[in-house]
């Protein structure tokens, strides 16, 4: 979406482009304020919060035995997609470098 709409408005600037980047924060925000939050939560926050005492995350948890292979996919998932972008993003830099 984003490569499209700079094309779209190339001819105008960055100023454009980035008043239209901003339209995803927006509805972000919007969607933070009308979502509520699951029962579940909001007890879990307030029985955190009666205690006084603060659990402290810890980055092992997340290869804990029920999360182990969830945590790797997402991880190989996501590294994936960046690094596929950014390979995509230099090479058409490289190929095409009057547009970059």
């Amino acid at each position: 979406m984003a490569a499209i709409i700079t094309l779209l408005l190339r001819d105008h600037g960055w100023r454009p482009v980035f008043v239209v980047g901003i339209a995803p924060a927006v509805v972000a925000l919007l969607v933070r304020l009308w979502v509520k939050e699951p029962e579940r939560w909001i007890i879990a926050r307030a029985e955190e919060r009666k205690s006084g005492v603060r659990r402290r995350q810890r980055l092992a948890e997340l290869f804990a035995p029920g999360l182990a292979r969830s945590t790797v996919v997402g991880s190989g998932l996501a590294f994936v997609a960046v690094f596929g972008l950014w390979g995509a993003t230099k090479l058409d830099a490289d190929a095409h470098p009057r547009v970059a």
